[in-house]
């Protein structure tokens, strides 16, 4: 009868074993951290491990009213959202992933937009930014080999023009048909200059 009752027990043992491990492998695949989350949404849980009431949040939200401490995140993987303490985006700090454990009050999400790039500029060639024809090319503000705007400091016409022959020259065209002086912050430099083939 001992026998009996102790294989009954070794079988209800392993029935068990199976059972916590078959419900640890289905609690895995649906696991939040892992789910295909939309990227535009946030949800926010009362208990720890994503456990308790919880709140979806979907897109900026400036004035969340939630009656309780927020014990744990679920935020898709790599799309980071901005949460704050307080409403209108004020005291916030920025997560990428899912937490499981954290406590804190909410007032306020929004998700972290991608940064704009700026435009591609051109490359600066030969003598800065210019506009190039088949027969001329315009320098609004023409540069050194160093990349430094080109300086006077003999502010007259002749000088000018000698310059800007110069600066065309250098960069492949015959000479300048047209250039005038800046001064800015009582420096003197090279402006508005057209390089030319030929007929200046």
């Amino acid at each position: 009868m001992t026998t009996l009752v102790r294989h009954k027990c070794l079988l209800l043992a392993s029935f068990a074993s199976a059972a916590i491990l078959g419900g640890s492998a289905i609690a895995q695949a649906v696991d939040p951290t892992i789910a295909q989350i939309p990227s535009d949404q946030i949800t926010l849980f009362s208990g720890s491990s994503f456990n308790g009431a919880s709140l979806v949040v979907t897109g900026p939200r400036t004035n969340l009213n939630i009656p309780y401490r927020i014990r744990s995140v679920m935020i898709r993987q790599g799309r980071p959202w901005e949460i704050c303490s307080r409403t209108q985006y004020r005291n916030c700090q920025t997560y990428n992933a899912p937490i499981r454990n954290v406590s804190m009050t909410v007032g306020s999400a929004r998700p972290v937009r991608p940064a704009i790039q700026p435009p591609i500029q051109p490359p600066i060639v030969g003598g800065g930014r210019s506009l190039r024809g088949m027969a001329s090319e315009y320098f609004p503000a023409p540069l050194n080999p160093q990349g430094a705007r080109v300086e006077l400091q003999n502010a007259t016409g002749n000088a000018a023009a000698e310059r800007a022959d110069r600066f065309c020259k250098r960069i492949g065209w015959n000479g300048s048909a047209y250039e005038r002086l800046q001064t800015v912050s009582g420096r003197v430099y090279l402006a508005d200059v057209l390089c030319v083939q030929s007929g200046f």
